[in-house]
């Protein structure tokens, strides 16, 4: 089950799924490498995300949360 967004790309699944890499560049229309990238970078430069073993997953309400706290309208 998916929920519908305002964006006319890939809509984010339930609040409780996990997204792999490939499932989150999709979303935000970013590279896999991009956000490989990311993740060695400074905390905080990537969106939060779960190491289980080698597979990182990221949370879907985390992503929500990110780009939330990342939308340059909500800074001052």
């Amino acid at each position: 089950m998916t929920e519908k967004n305002d964006a006319s790309h890939t809509p984010l699944p339930v609040i409780d799924a996990l997204l792999t890499t490939k499932q989150l560049a999709d979303y935000l229309q970013l590279s896999v490498a991009t956000l490989e990238k990311q993740r060695s970078l400074t905390p905080n430069s990537h969106p939060p995300y779960i190491k289980m073993g080698r597979a990182i997953r990221y949370k879907v309400i985390d992503i929500r949360a990110w780009l939330n706290n990342h939308n340059t309208s909500n800074q001052t």
